[in-house]
């Protein structure tokens, strides 16, 4: 912290502009210095980016609301969200914050790796986004899959623009959150890199609806039991696909094989978050039957309502060589 305190003004201000694109946000934390401790930092940066007059999306995670006003107008927070590249946009990150490579690219890693069809989605939800609200999609995205990235972007959608204006602010207060421990961590703030790395999981878990630090198991399940032979079905290949607009169609979400259990549990990640919609699960029963398979392949549509996306599913079969059903079980 005594490094950070010892820095000339327009030094600290650089620094600050690095953490968050709002110059009103860099120049006005930067004259609040000296800083007592990492906390008294976050406390300070609350004070400039938040209003009292506005709708404040906080929580323990962000950082804490402060009834003092805000020294950052909106102009402010359209500044520092146009300084982010869009989600899933790996070239435009590196163009953007070449001077921060090692902060940024981490925030989109579990995006970027995501597949080419995965990233197409999401490059279309961002377009029809920023259509609709006139700033790009605004997620803290670090360790957040992109599928949940792809949920967010789903779910905020229909918010009007008032609710999504502060909803974008309260992400980037968490963006800025994390990159205020990078940069005392940078500067030998000792014990920052331990606190970026509980924000950053806590702040995932907020995304992708885990919490409490117990495994949650998947929201789609399946299993397969042979009627016929009142045993489990082993081997049979499931396929898991979600009804996508924007993909033009059917899109996968997961692939897996029923186990010794006949049950396939790995279609999608534990906490993985569903979003409303229309859902397909494919067997591949004729590779379990036979070549003379009467069913060579089983396909159960199903949906999930915006009421039920907390909610687990599991779709079992029921199969016999001459005939098959469904449920939805527990």
């Amino acid at each position: 912290m005594e490094q950070l305190n010892a820095l000339s003004a327009n030094a600290a201000r650089e620094e600050f502009l690095r953490a968050c694109g709002s110059e009103d946000f860099a120049t006005k934390l930067a004259a609040a210095r000296p800083f007592s401790s990492a906390q008294a930092l976050h406390d300070a940066a609350a004070r400039v980016w938040w209003t009292e007059a506005r709708s404040r999306p906080c929580d323990s995670v962000a950082l804490a609301c402060d009834s003092a006003s805000s020294q950052v107008p909106v102009s402010g927070w359209l500044q520092a969200f146009a300084a982010h590249p869009r989600l899933g946009d790996v070239e435009g990150l590196r163009a953007k914050f070449a001077a921060t490579a090692a902060w940024c690219e981490g925030e989109q890693r579990a995006v970027a790796s995501a597949s080419e069809e995965t990233l197409a989605e999401l490059a279309a939800w961002n377009a029809r986004f920023e259509s609709k609200f006139g700033h790009i999609f605004i997620l803290c995205a670090t360790g957040v899959a992109a599928d949940a990235v792809l949920a967010a972007v789903r779910a905020r959608y229909p918010a009007s623009p008032h609710a999504e204006l502060a909803a974008a602010a309260g992400e980037q207060a968490k963006i800025t959150a994390l990159r205020l421990d990078k940069l005392l961590a940078t500067l030998g703030g000792g014990g920052a890199p331990a606190a970026a790395e509980r924000r950053t999981s806590a702040l995932a878990e907020q995304v992708t609806g885990g919490g409490g630090g117990a495994a949650k198991r998947p929201p789609i399940t399946t299993h397969i039991l042979d009627t016929a032979r009142g045993v489990p079905a082993r081997g049979v290949s499931c396929l898991l696909e979600h009804r996508s607009e924007a993909a033009g169609g059917w899109r996968t979400l997961g692939r897996g094989e029923t186990d010794g259990d006949g049950r396939c549990g790995t279609l999608l990640a534990s906490g993985h978050p569903l979003v409303a919609g229309e859902y397909r699960m494919s067997f591949g029963t004729g590779g379990y039957l036979g070549s003379d398979a009467f069913y060579p392949s089983v396909s159960v549509d199903f949906a999930v309502a915006a009421s039920q996306c907390g909610q687990h599913f599991h779709i079992p079969l029921l199969l016999s060589p001459f005939g098959y059903s469904t449920y939805r079980g527990s």
